[in-house]
């Protein structure tokens, strides 16, 4: 039960990174908009040091979305493969050890020195999902304050 949980709750990185990706693409509307431009407004530093932190963020973001959606994919897989309950003795460590070496063999991670749990895997991987959340809100939170400063000023 907890693997159909993590999945539902990575599955949720998709949506996440489609609000962080239209966050992202307005910021870098506005920097390119300000580049190209020779209007009689000029944002001031802050302001465009604001845009490029809220850009970065975004990009980072997508970094965090890639690696959820892996993790989601393989989760998926390990459910269709194994929805049983997971004990110690049904070969389940060998499994998840597997998993570590092909992701190895394929460069995605460096050989492991011991095989991580399942518990370890999923908290893992919702860490990811919560980075990703973060940076979104970073980026939203940002945004409103670069905006409301220039409303202000």
């Amino acid at each position: 039960m907890l693997v159909r949980v993590v999945v539902a709750s990575l599955d949720l990185g998709a949506a996440i990174d489609r609000w962080s990706l239209a966050l992202t693409l307005l910021t870098m509307i506005a920097l390119l908009g300000t580049a190209a431009c020779s209007c009689a407004w000029v944002p001031e530093r802050w302001m465009l040091a604001a845009w490029a932190s809220a850009a970065a963020a975004g990009m980072f973001q997508r970094w965090f979305a890639a690696r959820t959606a892996l993790d989601s994919a393989l989760f998926r897989h390990w459910l269709e493969c194994h929805d049983k309950a997971v004990t110690a003795t049904d070969g389940t460590q060998a499994k998840l050890a597997a998993i570590d070496f092909a992701l190895a063999d394929s460069g995605l991670r460096s050989t492991p020195s011991k095989p991580r749990s399942l518990k370890q895997r999923t908290q893992g991987a919702l860490g990811l999902l919560r980075r990703q959340v973060a940076l979104l809100l970073f980026q939203f939170v940002v945004l409103l304050a670069a905006t409301l400063g220039a409303a202000l000023h």
